[in-house]
């Protein structure tokens, strides 16, 4: 009896050992797939962690080279637009430059077509002159006539002298004005040729007849009244008497008064006294001067 209560609690000691063992062995490999489990997730996060600071890297990476590309391509576009904007300037500046290029051409021609025509025209007036100083060799015994040259004009005073505020020409004086008219008349019927294109002396010189009064006046305007005067009795005779009419001759009127070009006198003259000056003074004079707008016109 005693002998099976031994092995009764024998057997039940080995049952309680084995179950002991077999818990564990159960918790030990538990708890090394546990500690496998843990080291593998640890593994795996460190791979994760890798593989995010990989990812972020390279995004970075990414954004650094998008932003350089768009710095390279506003870089690329601003220096199109740049030479874009030089090409267009500098066509912009060669048509300025031909642009340029064809007024100087035009200013040069223009240049030596004026001085042509001055040259043109300062032998017309010395030819006119010449024709004048022979008509004053004829009229003298009639008017003391006075020539004046300027290169570009004559000045022709006709002698013609007026009493003290008066404009009415007398008749001894009548005859050779309209002789004078009638020279003036022929020098201007000449033709010429300019530049290989043939003018009338009439469409290239005008004839001014200008009224003068002397220094003596009763009130302001007096003078001008005067000299407007005695120019339009010289030029009426002219335009009736010599021909000169217009508008195929360009002849027109100026008044002076007292403040126009004095007369030139002699010694003998001076001599005379204040009364033949101012006496001088009242008289008519005739200016032949260019008239450039017929070739300027061409």
């Amino acid at each position: 009896m005693n002998e099976e209560k031994s092995l009764s609690w024998i057997g039940f000691t080995d049952l309680f050992l084995y179950l002991f063992i077999s818990i564990l062995a159960i918790f030990i490999v538990v708890q090394l797939s546990f500690a496998k489990a843990v080291k593998d997730a640890e593994g795996e996060n460190l791979h994760a962690e890798m593989m995010q600071r990989k990812l972020d890297s390279c995004r970075g990476e990414k954004t650094k080279l998008e932003e350089n590309l768009q710095q390279e391509r506003e870089v690329r576009q601003q220096t199109e637009e740049k030479s874009h904007k030089a090409d267009r300037d500098l066509r912009i500046c060669e048509e300025e430059k031909l642009t340029l290029q064809k007024r100087h051409q035009t200013y040069q021609a223009e240049v030596e077509h004026r001085k042509r025509i001055k040259t043109e025209h300062e032998k017309l007036i010395a030819d006119a002159q010449e024709v004048l100083e022979e008509l004053k060799e004829d009229m003298d015994d009639h008017l003391p006539i006075h020539i004046e040259k300027e290169p570009d004009r004559v000045y022709f005073d006709m002698g013609v002298s007026f009493k003290s505020s008066g404009i009415s020409i007398s008749d001894q004086q009548i005859r050779p004005i309209v002789e004078i008219g009638g020279k003036f008349k022929e020098i201007l019927d000449k033709v010429v040729n300019i530049d290989g294109k043939i003018y009338y002396l009439r469409d290239l010189m005008r004839v001014v007849v200008e009224g003068h009064a002397d220094d003596q006046k009763v009130h302001e305007m007096a003078n001008f009244n005067v000299s407007k005067d005695r120019a339009y009795s010289v030029m009426e005779l002219l335009i009736r008497e010599s021909g000169l009419e217009p508008p195929r001759y360009k002849i027109n009127m100026a008044a002076f008064a007292e403040f126009g070009r004095q007369p030139k006198l002699t010694d003998e003259e001076r001599k005379k006294g204040l009364a033949h000056e101012r006496a001088r003074m009242r008289r008519v004079t005739i200016s032949i001067v260019p008239n450039y707008t017929t070739l300027l016109a061409d």
